[in-house]
């Protein structure tokens, strides 16, 4: 938890200290979430006994704040903090998407996302690890200066599974789980 309030903060600071330098602009995002939960132990998919674990598993919404901060004439750099509701769970999302547009009004998008879920649910409290890792792409379009959409599909990089699980197939299996979590989300974007 103390690593997603350092990024934030690092975020946030530097935003602050670009805003003389270069072009910021700030904005909200809001829109639609869907998370998948993926168990695998050896390359073999335990779906079935993932369905208990649901971590950041199913759809939701999401609503955040952005700023966009422009480098270069076709690049720029796109911090945010997201609040999702995914199944029954709630989560902060951090993306921090380099943007890069190919045409005028169209731009790709990729970069680290930082993720907490806030309620873990009870059958999985002690055996998931709430802070995750991802690597984010995505597309965006702008209608104006102000109006955009955007959608993103994150892969999950770190195992959610805590040591506690790992140990214990390690004692009585040689190969350990994992749980791994992708995101997709398509929204708008509005500047300010």
């Amino acid at each position: 938890m103390k690593k997603l309030y350092w990024v934030a903060i690092i975020a946030i600071f530097s935003v602050t200290t670009l805003k003389g330098q270069v072009n910021v602009s700030f904005g909200a995002t809001g829109g639609l979430f869907y998370g998948t939960a993926d168990l695998t132990a050896g390359g073999f998919d335990l779906g079935a006994i993932s369905d208990d674990l649901d971590v950041l598993d199913g759809g939701g919404f999401f609503l955040g704040l952005l700023a966009d901060i422009e480098i270069l004439n076709s690049f720029s750099v796109q911090p945010e903090i997201v609040y999702a509701t995914i199944g029954d769970e709630s989560a902060i999302f951090i993306p921090i998407m380099a943007k890069y547009y190919v045409a005028e009004s169209f731009n790709l998008q990729a970069g680290p996302q930082f993720d907490l879920v806030l309620d873990v649910p009870a059958i999985a409290e002690d055996l998931v690890n709430t802070f995750g890792l991802s690597m984010a792409i995505g597309a965006g379009f702008d209608f104006t200066e102000k109006l955009s959409v955007q959608a993103k599909y994150s892969f999950g990089l770190n195992n959610r599974l805590n040591d506690k699980v790992s140990d214990l197939f390690e004692e009585f299996i040689v190969i350990s789980p994992s749980l791994k979590t992708n995101i997709l989300q398509a929204g708008i974007v509005y500047k300010f």
